[in-house]
Formats: C-alpha cells, structure tokens, sequence
C-alpha cells in the first residue's frame, strides 16, 4: 500500500524528469550542408552572369542603333547632295536648250528673211532684163501690151525709145548699187565680232 499524508492524500513519488539535448546555435551554423552554400553561390554567379550578359546585349543594341542612325543621316546627307547636283545639271542644260532653240530660231528666221531677200532680188532682176530687152521697141496702149518696132521711127517714137532705154539703164545701175550694199551688210552680220576701232589686240 502507499503511504498516506495525515491528510489522507497519497505521498508523492519521485518525479521523472524530462531530459532534452539543446544544440547550440553555433553547432547549428557548423552544421549546415557545403552543398547549400555551394548552390547559393552558383546561384549568385549564375545571376551576376545573365546580368553582363544582359547588359552586354543592351549596349551592343544601343551601338547597333548609333551605328545605323549614322549611316541613315550620311545616307541622307549623300542622297541630298546628289539630288542638288541632279537638279543643278537639269537646270544648265534647261538653260542650254533654251539657248540653243532661241539661236536656232534666229537662225532660221534670218535664213527665211535672206530667202525672202534673194526671191525679191531675182524678180526684179528678171522685171529689169525684161524692161531692157523691150525698152528699144514701142508698146502698144492695150492691154496685154504689145511691142513692136516700125519700119520708119517719128521724131518723137525716137524720143520715147531713148527714154525707155535711158529709164532701164538708170534701173539696172541703182539694183547693182542697192545689191551691193546688201551684200556688205550680209557679209558684216555673218561676221564674228572683232575688237571695236581703237581697242588694242593682245598678241
């Protein structure tokens, strides 16, 4: 039997003390696996590598974009010039035809005027040699006129032929005078333009 307090309660026993082995926390450090702290800093390198790696693309992004935009404006800059030359070719040339069709119109016009002039010139020489030809025969007052020339010339038929003949040589002479000076004046334009009267030639 067990013994009684006076009070009648049961005497305790012996009590069973639990016992518990607490690491310190230094052990705990000591005791952590190599592998973790090897995975972590491969970690960390592996990390730190995709950074330079991304940081390495950037800038060669960032050069590949300075490159090109270089290229772009000396592209631009070279097509502009060439357009400017381009254009300034165009314009002499423009201006090249324009001068030679205004010469060629010149040309052209003073041919058409000397045409015009030697046709005129011809019409009336041959109105001239006709005049003279008949100028020795007397004309009828009819129309088509009529020359004849009678057996026995009156005084004043003689009169009218030598005034005929008179008035052909006097037209013959002026047409010779007036070509002549025609043909100076020709002769003049056709020449190139020398040094005016007075001014010194450079030899």
């Amino acid at each position: 039997m067990t013994a009684s307090s006076p009070e009648g309660e049961p005497e305790a026993g012996p009590r069973a003390i639990a016992s518990a082995v607490v690491a310190p926390e230094s052990s705990k450090r000591r005791t952590a696996s190599p592998e973790a702290g090897s995975k972590r800093a491969r970690a960390d390198g592996g990390d730190r590598g995709r950074n330079k790696r991304m940081f390495g693309a950037l800038l060669s992004s960032l050069g590949q974009f300075d490159r090109q935009s270089r290229q772009s404006s000396s592209a631009a800059a070279r097509r502009a010039e060439l357009e400017a030359k381009v254009r300034a070719q165009q314009d002499a040339e423009r201006a090249e035809l324009e001068r030679s069709l205004a010469t060629q119109a010149e040309q052209q016009s003073a041919e058409e005027q000397a045409v015009r002039a030697r046709r005129q010139d011809e019409i009336a020489a041959a109105a001239r040699a006709r005049a003279a030809q008949v100028a020795g025969f007397l004309r009828t007052r009819t129309e088509p006129a009529l020359y004849y020339m009678p057996a026995r010339l009156s005084a004043a038929q003689e009169d009218a032929i030598e005034a005929q003949q008179a008035a052909a040589a006097s037209a013959s002479r002026s047409a010779s005078r007036g070509s002549s000076a025609r043909d100076r004046s020709r002769s003049a334009s056709a020449r190139p333009a020398g040094p005016a009267d007075g001014d010194e030639v450079d030899e």
